[in-house]
């Protein structure tokens, strides 16, 4: 899972959360969605977590870029 939000404090708290599941596990946490593209370029992920408010580009505006360039990951 790639955690994509604004807030280092929610991507350390969401991160903590899910690793400690049995079900998932985060390869990635990353600020912006410049830097989730960068990322997606890189790595290939199945699920990601989108901050839809974020400054820049926000998660609604590069929702499809992400899709695109996660070929084709759930959010």
């Amino acid at each position: 899972m790639l955690l994509v939000d604004d807030s280092v404090v929610a991507r350390a708290v969401i991160a903590r959360t899910i690793d400690a599941s049995d079900r998932f596990s985060v390869v990635g946490a990353v600020g912006s969605a410049a830097a989730a593209l960068e990322f997606l370029g890189r790595t290939t992920v199945e699920f990601i977590l989108l901050d839809i408010e974020m400054p820049g580009i926000d998660g609604l505006t590069a929702l499809p870029a992400l899709v695109a360039a996660g070929k084709g990951p759930r959010f």
